[in-house]
């Protein structure tokens, strides 16, 4: 069943750039049946009722709410060159709630997106079932995003480590409701950046013998971490 974002459900109307992609690029007619939600949790299953040229109206069939996930992740990211909207696309899709771009002093691009990202996430949730969509902050240097309350309050705060005391990331886990993950980027943290990052009290975690890309490793730890607390259920 094709899905169509609707920040408002009391209004069964499709218009503009969803109006269009359901009409022209999908050639859906009266009576098929489509899914909107509002990235808040809440979805309507709907049959098209009425099709125009510049909207289409829906009549509800069945009202959803799909409730958050037991642990809220966020990934932190120091923004890379290429392959962001990949990262943004694949934390989407594996339940991030928050995506933070981090600009660090070996970060090579300033590059920050906000909008396009919001976008891509928006699809990726159509596309995965996702009926929260994840909030995309602005680019933030390191130490701003260390120094905020919000970042301050997590239960439990991961970073991706070169460094030979970074522990295997399985035995980094405790109970948790509210988790960071956070990655360097290429090039990784400087050393004094690292000694920032643990004094806020993160946790140096191994991904592993290889030294991997920036875009896998967030994935990678994303995984995990989303399959350990949140599919096994290590909560608090």
């Amino acid at each position: 069943m094709h899905r169509f974002y609707l920040p408002n459900l009391e209004r069964l109307i499709l218009s503009n750039e969803e109006a269009h992609h359901c009409r022209d690029v999908l050639r859906q007619q009266v009576d098929d049946e489509v899914e909107v939600f509002d990235g808040q949790g809440h979805a309507v299953r709907c049959r098209i009722a009425e099709i125009t040229r510049h909207e289409i109206r829906l009549s509800p069939l069945q009202h959803l709410h799909t409730p958050p996930l037991s642990v809220r992740i966020t990934l932190a990211a120091a923004l890379i060159k290429k392959n962001m909207d990949y990262i943004v696309q694949k934390a989407t899709e594996l339940g991030a709630v928050a995506i933070v771009p981090l600009l660090t002093e070996r970060t090579v691009t300033r590059n920050d997106r906000p909008t396009r990202w919001r976008e891509i996430a928006l699809e990726a949730c159509k596309q995965c079932g996702n009926n929260w969509l994840p909030e995309i902050a602005a680019a933030q240097p390191l130490r701003a995003f260390l120094s905020t309350p919000h970042t301050r309050a997590f239960d439990l705060k991961l970073v991706a480590a070169l460094q030979p005391q970074a522990k295997p990331l399985k035995t980094a886990f405790t109970p948790a409701r509210t988790v960071c993950v956070m990655i360097g980027p290429e090039g990784d943290f400087t050393a004094e950046e690292y000694a920032e990052i643990t004094a806020a009290g993160f946790r140096p975690i191994t991904l592993g013998p290889l030294v991997l890309r920036a875009d896998t490793a967030a994935l990678y730890a994303l995984s995990i971490v989303h399959h350990e607390l949140v599919v096994h259920g290590n909560v608090l």
